[in-house]
């Protein structure tokens, strides 16, 4: 009797630690993709949230479109991204999210909001897309979106120098998400992008050819 007692004691332990080991493993390989989307005042970036979730998914994220979110809830939930991608208005210094009844933003640097990105460790981040007008311009005094974050850990980030046209930058981030998923480079996805939009597009490009990149051109999402 106290032999099987023993020995049913060891398969339990045994198994507790198996269960253990198996959620530690779990933990470091899941991989996270929040994409945000929002219906401004002149143009709605939610399906761009949404398609760039579904090819971040199949890649093997768990992935979120968050439609119309508070940019303080996306600025504290950033820090545990893989994949942060942006779709709306912006400039160098700021991206601007539109939860319905107000305007809200993150910042690259401010002295005047908590929500900025020069305070945050962002080194789990592997990719940050910043689908906005200007937002790899250099800004006056508040910084670029994408020097701050390379600086503050992310391994790449995208922005664009000048203004984008909703349609065309639409088409761009879909086929850049789908490049990604299907296993290509940054460079790679992001030279098939400005393909497909002047397939699409023709010559009426609406600036998206502008993409600008921070960090490792050569990294995938996987």
């Amino acid at each position: 009797m106290n032999f099987l007692k023993k020995y049913s004691l060891t398969c339990v332990l045994i198994f507790g630690i198996l269960i253990s080991w198996a959620t530690v493993v779990y933990s470091e390989t899941t991989k996270y993709a929040t994409c945000y989307g929002a219906l401004y005042w002149n143009i709605d970036t939610r399906k761009d949230a949404t398609t760039a979730a579904n090819n971040f998914s199949k890649a093997g994220y768990i992935s979120f479109a968050r439609h119309n979110y508070d940019a303080g809830m996306a600025y504290r939930h950033i820090s545990t991204d893989n994949i942060f991608f942006f779709s709306g208005h912006g400039n160098s210094g700021l991206i601007e999210f539109d939860d319905g009844e107000k305007t809200s933003r993150i910042y690259a640097k401010s002295n005047s909001s908590s929500n900025t990105l020069n305070t945050k460790d962002l080194s789990n981040v592997r990719l940050a897309i910043y689908g906005s007008c200007l937002s790899a311009e250099t800004g006056d005094n508040t910084g670029n979106l994408l020097d701050v974050s390379y600086d503050q850990g992310v391994k790449c980030a995208i922005g664009w120098a000048g203004t984008v046209n909703a349609g065309q930058h639409s088409t761009w981030l879909s086929e850049f998400s789908y490049r990604l998923r299907k296993g290509d480079t940054v460079l790679d996805a992001r030279w098939a992008a400005d393909a497909k939009v002047r397939s699409v597009w023709g010559s009426r490009t609406g600036g998206t050819e502008n993409h600008r990149c921070r960090g490792s051109n050569t990294i995938t999402i996987y």
